[in-house]
């Protein structure tokens, strides 16, 4: 039997971007790296998550006060480096970076009391959710907090849905909320004059985004109901930025799934080279496959030649290749990575070079 392939947000939106850096993050020899954004909102989340941890007595925190966690927050903030570091996943650590990613994270989670210390407590926090299409493939995703919105917030955001006073049978008065450590945000008062094309184009991933869908999706497919939006709160700013999805939104949310599936059965990993996912990639000397890397000056045609310098590349490519699986078995997909090795230096059986074999297998 096929081994089961569970989707997430992330992992189709990493193949979209760039099928290549997907293959790579997945690869069982090749280590995972971080950098201060990511690994600032992976400590921030679990900050906040941690706010609503039981307690023996009732309180509204599992902090007693602010000052207890907002100390609490460097201490976290200071183990997350530090085992990052001993990990060998962020490979460039300064104390500038310290401090600077540690006072964002400061005001990410000052500005998460100050609003959220008088309101209820999230209905779920960090929950996972999983759908499943057929026995070999399913949809995952973890929400960071579903709430309950009153009546007056989803008259303003979806009047549709009130009649009476009451809301639409098919809506639990929920939404789902995600927090976000993002510099820039979707406030187009920012924006000099806009034009409505240019409100449009400022928040057209809000109201596209794929993570709205995904989570819409699997909330309605878990309780029966559909949630009546979804919050992105922007933690930096304290804004938050309402929008919703219906059916209509679900179909490009298939066509991606059935692209992604399609295309790992095929073991099509093509790289998509741009300025920014490259700049920003962690497997740039994964995606070389050569010996040097070289290194272009600045040159005038019509001036003296500098030439090149060159860089050598560590990783090494096995050359021994194996010829495909012919297997008959609809959706098959790779096994779950094994724990990655501290470091790499032979990839083996790439999909994209002639007849090697490819991760997705079955059992």
């Amino acid at each position: 039997m096929a081994r089961k392939l569970r989707l997430s947000v992330s992992g189709m939106k990493t193949y979209l971007t760039c099928a290549r850096r997907y293959f790579y993050y997945r690869h069982p020899d090749i280590p995972n790296h971080t950098d201060y954004p990511r690994l600032l909102g992976i400590a921030v989340h679990k900050h906040i998550a941690q706010l609503y941890r039981p307690t023996k007595d009732p309180r509204p925190f599992y902090y007693r006060s602010e000052q207890s966690y907002r100390g609490a927050w460097f201490n976290r903030w200071k183990r997350e480096l530090d085992e990052a570091v001993e990990s060998e996943r962020l490979l460039a650590r300064t104390t500038e970076l310290d401090d600077e990613f540690g006072r964002i994270g400061a005001i990410c989670i000052d500005k998460y009391w100050e609003t959220n210390i008088t309101l209820s407590r999230p209905l779920q926090v960090e929950q996972r959710f999983e759908h499943s299409f057929n026995p070999t493939l399913s949809l995952i995703g973890v929400m960071d907090q579903v709430r309950t919105v009153p009546i007056k917030y989803i008259e303003k955001h979806r009047p549709e849905l009130i009649t009476n006073g009451q809301l639409h049978p098919d809506y639990d008065p929920v939404a789902i909320v995600d927090l976000k450590t993002n510099q820039y945000d979707f406030d187009t008062e920012r924006l000099k004059d806009p034009t409505e094309s240019e409100k449009m184009r400022s928040q057209y991933n809000l109201h596209e985004d794929l993570q709205a869908t995904a989570y819409t999706f699997l909330y309605q497919q878990a309780t029966g109901k559909k949630p009546i939006g979804f919050i992105w709160y922007h933690l930096r700013s304290g804004s938050t930025f309402f929008t919703f999805r219906d059916e209509s939104d679900f179909l490009n949310l298939f066509l991606v799934i059935d692209h992604v599936v399609d295309n790992l059965q095929a073991q099509s990993f093509p790289k998509n080279s741009t300025d920014n996912n490259c700049f920003h990639c962690d497997f740039v000397r994964e995606c070389w496959e050569k010996n040097i890397f070289p290194i272009s000056a600045a040159e005038k045609l019509s001036g003296e030649l500098v030439g090149a310098d060159f860089i050598p590349n560590l990783i090494e490519v096995d050359p021994v290749i194996q010829k495909r699986m012919k297997l008959k078995i609809p959706r098959i997909v790779r096994p779950e990575p094994e724990t990655p090795s501290s470091k790499v230096s032979v990839l083996r059986n790439l999909p994209w070079r002639e007849e090697s074999s490819t991760l997705v297998t079955a059992e």
